[in-house]
């Protein structure tokens, strides 16, 4: 008979360290689809371009939301391609 090499215990799974951070990006792509307008410049002070665009992108995957992200420069645009 041979021992196991692993245990598996119950327990409750903890709160995520940095919570809110990719629903800044989603709550972003929310509004936008509110507004019935068909592109935007995003402001997002206090963050970097890259990672506003990269958030954006992946926000707008994980809710199969009908959007682009343009990047100009230092700008970030979203632009709706249901239009």
């Amino acid at each position: 008979m041979i021992a196991q090499k692993y245990r598996i215990t119950e327990c409750e799974v903890p709160p995520n360290s940095r919570p809110g951070r990719s629903s800044l990006y989603r709550e972003i792509v929310g509004e936008f689809l509110k507004k019935n307008i068909t592109a935007g410049l995003v402001d997002a002070p206090g963050h970097k371009t890259a990672n506003v665009a990269a958030g954006l992108t992946n926000a707008i995957k994980a809710t199969s939301a009908p959007l682009k992200v343009r990047r100009r420069g230092e700008s970030i645009y979203l632009e709706r391609t249901d239009a």
